[in-house]
């Protein structure tokens, strides 16, 4: 079994809230260093001389300390009875130590004892007492150390219920000190019952809170119960680094016992492996520390698990020496629980056939002794433990029957510890782990929420704001565009006029001398007015196309009825000898656009057609349907555009060299406009050009979906 390792009490200095003697306070510290030794050496001065003088406030605080001393020795009995002594002192307020705080530590020292019902008592009343005062920090230290009660019997189902509730209490009131051994507490449940990934998951949550908390003993602990589980997983080499690195914060922390701890760990991790000589060397270093802190239980421990090498090296005799002398110290100690351990051993020892020791009828008074202790303390782990040996002891001696009863209750109380109760509070406690999990995730998801609804609230506000200013701008472009029109056009129609009438009057009249040169330039001032008008209708087309693509009505749309219908009327604005060719593939191309725009792009592309061919060009309008498309195709020959001014043309006011040469070369404009009702109509619209076959432009729109 893994243990935590922890001190009686990490939260002493609750205990010492009023003023205490020097004396007493330098017996914290040395218990605060780990010095058991010296306050065993100095707290009997200090007890005898309070007692001579009647000063029981200090007499209490060190009886206390002495116990602490004394308990981490392994020497129950006394500690025991310093305790009661203080606690007959805190009874009648002569002392400062509070009573649920010595009912926990007499729980805890009837626990070491083996004394389980005793234990739970004194752990009862601790429970009441600061369940009555609210104390939350206090009733989630006495359900933890219930938990670690039931866990030395082996109830797991019951030492989870109390491990969970403790573990609740510390995170509901935020209480970090001291959750650690809680949680590595819940993860010995999960390593005794083979769920070693769980196991590890909770150490190493431990293990963050103490490296959180600078706990280097408390890393220690993690680090043990870590290796532990490598050691099961037969992870051999990480479990001794595991070991090894807990035993050097041990020794940095001068944790004698806490090395002790550990080389016993390492021990037992040979003893599984069968390496019983490394095992001894491990177990034999433990003994020496345990000799020199006068650890008397320690002691007898190391002494077992030698004697138990020895045995399985077939070395009956020392077993059998090293048995009884830890069984003489054990009994020395009143250690019940340990010394029924031993004998145990040595029942193992007489039920071994073929040897000078073996005695079946002194093993079977051995292990129906281990049965009565183990049903008086309720263990159901030594009670199963003992069902084993006697079904394998029966077999032996040909008892089929009585070893078959055995096997079965040992089957029962196997499945009853490790069995469907366990997983039932384990997987209601991985529930409750998984819905804090997922409510974690809720309430950042929440937040999340918020902080996107504000943001998105913040944009729409921006973007509102760039709308309503675009829209302001495209309304006076629109206004300052017609304004300009209409300013523009009235004087140009009034300078037309005068033109005109000037050239009436020199045709009517012979009083003009120079009648040729005027006309020559009234034909200069049309050209410069035409040019003016074009530009005008440039600039009104442009703001129109932009409005129109704002809002474009969609429907079912016939490109060839489109063309068979308009195409003709645009013959009377061609050049004198252009011709245009119709060509209709198919009938019925329906497509989904808008037909007044469909219009319009073909009468800027035939336009370009007709102004950018020579007077002899054939002109030549198609529709077809085409790779999902309805498209139309207009094609003019003898005009080329090179694959540098192709990647131009649609650019506004861009014109070709060409273009900007011939006398009425417009603003560029016109393809621009085309390319914007494409994007709105969700059509395309390509250029062609070679420079034997001419120029086509095609237009394709998407068909309507029959």
């Amino acid at each position: 079994m893994t243990h935590t390792d922890t001190p009686i009490d990490s939260s002493l200095n609750t205990h010492l809230q009023r003023e205490t003697s020097d004396n007493v306070a330098s017996l914290k510290t040395l218990y605060d260093n780990y010095d058991y030794i010296a306050i065993i050496e100095k707290a009997p001065l200090l007890i005898a001389s309070y007692q001579d003088t009647h000063n029981f406030a200090p007499l209490g605080n060190a009886l206390f300390y002495y116990a602490l001393a004394l308990y981490q020795n392994s020497n129950f009995i006394e500690a025991k009875e310093h305790l009661l002594k203080v606690l007959a002192l805190s009874e009648k307020q002569l002392t400062t130590i509070e009573l649920p705080t010595l009912y926990n530590h007499l729980g805890i020292i009837e626990r070491n004892l083996s004394n389980y019902a005793s234990a739970h008592d004194w752990y009862k009343k601790a429970l009441d007492y600061y369940s009555s005062h609210n104390n939350s920090r206090g009733t989630a230290r006495i359900h933890n150390n219930i938990g670690m009660l039931h866990i030395a019997v082996g109830e797991f189902a019951k030492a989870l219920e109390h491990f969970t509730t403790s573990y609740n209490i510390r995170k509901r009131e935020g209480i970090k000190d001291n959750i650690a051994p809680v949680i590595n507490n819940i993860g010995l449940i999960y390593l005794n019952i083979g769920r070693y990934s769980d196991a590890i998951e909770f150490f190493t949550e431990a293990l963050e809170y103490e490296i959180e908390q600078s706990n280097k003993n408390g890393i220690a602990i993690c680090y043990l119960n870590i290796g532990s589980v490598h050691e099961h997983l037969k992870n051999y080499d990480t479990a001794l680094q595991y070991y090894r690195d807990s035993m050097l914060l041990r020794n940095e922390t001068k944790n004698i016992n806490g090395t002790a701890h550990c080389l016993m760990h390492i021990g037992n991790m040979f003893f599984s492996q069968k390496i019983y000589d490394d095992a001894i060397l491990y177990f034999s270093e433990a003994l020496t520390i345990k000799e020199k802190v006068e650890d008397k239980t320690g002691q007898a421990n190391s002494l077992r698990m030698i004697g138990e090498c020895y045995l399985k090296q077939e070395k009956y005799y020392q077993a059998l020496q090293l048995f009884e002398q830890a069984e003489i110290t054990h009994i020395s100690t009143n250690n019940a629980g340990e010394a029924q351990n031993v004998l145990l051993c040595k029942a193992q020892l007489f039920s071994i056939p073929e040897t000078p020791y073996y005695n079946p009828q002194q093993a079977e008074a051995l292990f129906i002794t281990g049965l009565q202790y183990a049903s008086d303390n309720s263990d159901e782990k030594m009670e199963m433990i003992i069902r084993k040996n006697l079904s394998e002891l029966y077999e032996q001696q040909n008892r089929a029957e009585e070893s078959l009863i055995q096997f079965k209750i040992f089957h029962d109380l196997s499945e009853n510890i490790v069995g469907k109760e366990v997983l039932r509070k384990i997987v209601t406690t991985e529930t409750e782990k998984k819905i804090e999990k997922i409510q974690k995730k809720h309430d950042d998801a929440i937040e999340k929420q918020k902080q996107l609804e504000l943001l998105v609230k913040e944009r729409t506000a921006q973007l509102d704001n760039l709308i309503n200013k675009e829209h302001n701008f495209r309304h006076i472009h629109e206004a300052f565009v017609k304004h300009i029109s209409h300013e523009f056009r009235t004087p140009l129609t009034a300078v037309t006029l005068g033109i005109s009438v000037i050239e009436k009057m020199i045709d009517n009249s012979e009083e003009f001398s120079h009648g040729s040169q005027i006309k020559a330039f009234c034909k200069a001032m049309n050209t410069a007015t035409a040019s003016l008008r074009s530009i005008l209708d440039s600039a009104q087309l442009l703001t129109q196309a932009q409005s129109s693509v704002l809002d474009v009505y969609m429907s079912v749309t016939d490109l060839t009825a489109i063309v068979l219908k308009y195409v003709p009327e645009w013959k009377t604005m061609m050049n004198p000898n252009q011709m245009i060719d119709i060509r209709i593939t198919d009938y019925d191309i329906l497509v989904h656009s808008n037909q007044a725009l469909i219009e319009k792009m073909i009468h800027y592309i035939l336009d370009n057609a007709m102004n950018y061919s020579p007077d002899n060009a054939i002109i030549t309008v198609k529709t077809l349907i085409e790779n999902g498309k309805g498209s139309v195709c207009i094609h003019n020959t003898n005009s080329y555009i090179s694959p540098k001014e192709q990647s131009k043309i649609f650019d506004v006011f861009y014109r070709g060299v060409q273009y900007r040469e011939l006398s009425h070369g417009g603003l560029g404009i016109g393809l621009t406009v085309c390319t914007m009702y494409a994007l709105a109509l969700n059509a395309t619209i390509e250029c062609k050009s070679d420079l034997e076959q001419g120029t086509e432009f095609i237009l394709s729109f998407p068909l309507e979906n029959t």
